[in-house]
């Protein structure tokens, strides 16, 4: 089912939800800087934790995930009504080890297709170590196309939302994954994606974005069924409003 449903101007002046109990024991205490600081280390670390934690077993299975996230999201961008927001050059933010961007290399007409993550890897031809927050080593208007599906992990959604307003092109389009996932299910994430849904719905808006197509449908993990997934595809609309 497609929802173009508007949202009031309330939901803009809302602020992002931080967990801070997730980053630190004493979070609650820490001044800004300070929590980035503890959430940045965190993140980055997260391939060396889970193999000195779990072993090779768990990193076998990350690369699973990452096989499996390419070809699902490879289906979905074939379908006619995604295809014609697909721009020949694609940012993928939170790309890990790349699965998204083979997805899009596999796509005729994309030319170029890279992705930036805060914990890449090492020897990851496809990711590059980049800050969702800011997108800094990038000029403005060089993509056309911008895609994430890591919005729980990412820290301020509304600053993520005005760099990618920054680096993509005149009504360049941005798609977003939001799976219905409570926060509990995922160590490394920082938003609830069924309590915050509309908030960081809102707050990509709120950057100069409209919503042209909104689709929720099942998803599975190994043939099992996950949850619910919201896949959404913003056009850039506006100067940002900050």
């Amino acid at each position: 089912m497609v929802a173009t449903t508007r949202v009031g101007s309330p939901c803009r002046a809302a602020a992002t939800t931080v967990i801070f109990a997730l980053l630190c024991d004493s979070a609650t205490s820490l001044p800004g800087d300070d929590l980035y600081a503890v959430y940045e280390a965190k993140q980055q670390n997260k391939l060396l934790a889970a193999a000195n934690t779990t072993g090779h077993k768990f990193l076998k299975r990350i690369h699973e995930f990452d096989q499996s996230i390419e070809r699902i999201l490879l289906q979905y961008l074939g379908r006619s009504k995604v295809a014609q927001h697909i721009a020949p050059y694609v940012l993928c933010v939170g790309a890990r080890l790349g699965g998204e961007v083979r997805a899009f290399q596999a796509i005729s007409n994309v030319k170029l297709a890279i992705g930036v993550d805060i914990a890449p890897g090492e020897r990851n031809p496809l990711v590059m170590y980049g800050d969702a927050h800011e997108l800094s080593q990038f000029k403005a208007a060089t993509f056309g196309c911008a895609y994430s599906n890591v919005l729980d992990h990412i820290l301020h959604v509304d600053r993520f939302a005005k760099a990618t307003w920054r680096v993509l092109t005149a009504g360049g389009s941005l798609m977003v994954d939001l799976p219905e996932q409570p926060l509990c299910k995922d160590i490394w994430a920082v938003h609830d994606l069924v309590v915050e849904h509309q908030l960081l719905v809102c707050q990509i808006e709120s950057a100069g974005f409209e919503v042209v197509e909104h689709v929720r449908e099942p998803y599975f993990w190994r043939k099992r069924l996950q949850g619910y997934m919201n896949r959404y595809i913003f056009r850039k609309v506006s100067a940002d409003a900050a």
